[in-house]
């Protein structure tokens, strides 16, 4: 959601912890970022299931890897 020129809401909130849960150097997606990417040339790495600070449940993350190739 766009609120006074600014991005608000879960998405946002989810897209900062996954990006806290990242280690220096890695690139976490989330499963959703994740299913976009497949297929599009980018290589998935180990996936985690993690708790994100204030939202519900577990969360998939997989660790990126590659970017796509160029041919």
């Amino acid at each position: 959601m766009h609120e006074n020129g600014d991005y608000v809401g879960i998405t946002v909130n989810k897209a900062a912890r996954v990006t806290t849960a990242a280690q220096p150097g890695e690139t976490l997606l989330s499963s959703v970022t994740a299913e976009m990417a497949d297929g599009r040339g980018f290589s998935p790495g180990q996936r985690y299931r993690v708790e994100l600070r204030g939202l519900d449940g577990t969360h998939e993350l997989t660790q990126l890897v590659g970017g796509p190739t160029s041919t």
